[in-house]
């Protein structure tokens, strides 16, 4: 299969930088979740995009007002650089295939990502039990 690099490399950039937004808050907690990022693509054959990390209470408080389901400020781990949120994917020259929030829980557990993540002591969204969110990752 003949890969991108051009998009793997944006993608390397991007995440990059998402993740040094949790950097900024706990050295800890940016090196645990680089190497979940890491794992993931070593141990699985997916890649990771880092859709959100570290939100400022005026960022949580917006998406509060957009969804009431989603934590207040000052309640959600992403206030507290303890939370991402990832989707995956496999690209080539001619397609990309995606697994994001909408993707079934079956799905995202065929990934094995799920695995990797109870080895990081991460706790997985797709297992809430009042908001199916597959793509949250978090530190208790």
């Amino acid at each position: 299969m003949l890969k991108n690099p051009i998009f793997d490399f944006y993608v390397s950039k991007h995440n990059q930088g998402k993740l040094l937004k949790i950097k900024s808050v706990n050295i800890d907690n940016y090196n645990h979740f680089v190497e979940f990022v890491s794992k993931i693509e070593k141990e699985t054959s997916w890649k990771v995009y880092i859709t959100s990390t570290h939100r400022t209470f005026e960022e949580q408080a917006r998406l509060k007002r957009q969804d009431s389901r989603n934590a207040s400020p000052g309640n959600s781990k992403y206030n507290y650089a303890k939370a991402i949120d990832i989707v995956l994917y496999q690209n080539t020259f001619w397609e990309q295939n995606w697994i994001e929030k909408r993707s079934e829980k079956k799905r995202w557990l065929s990934t094995k990502v799920v695995d990797v993540a109870k080895k990081h002591s991460l706790t997985w969204g797709g297992n809430f039990s009042k908001y199916y969110d597959p793509v949250h990752f978090e530190i208790d």
